[in-house]
């Protein structure tokens, strides 16, 4: 979404920020995705942050999905 506006980001998009305080960013084998940690050892998928479009056919990161903690998933 492009906004021409000179209203700060905050105003417009306040509201929309707040949504999601807590998801972070995170690489998961190789791909971007934002998620929510749901307990220590788990997070929820909340959205794909990628450009490949074969990102979005695999299942196992569906946004709502649940992802298993560990460490050798993760990039460093």
């Amino acid at each position: 979404m492009i906004l021409y506006t000179t209203m700060p980001h905050e105003l417009m998009l306040g509201q929309e920020m707040e949504r999601y305080p807590d998801c972070m960013e995170i690489d998961y084998r190789g791909i971007q995705l934002e998620v929510q940690m749901h307990s220590p050892f788990c997070f929820r998928v909340e959205r794909i942050i990628s450009t490949e479009p074969g990102h979005y056919l695999i299942a196992d990161i569906q946004p709502g999905s649940f992802l298993q903690y560990s460490p050798s998933d993760f990039a460093r």
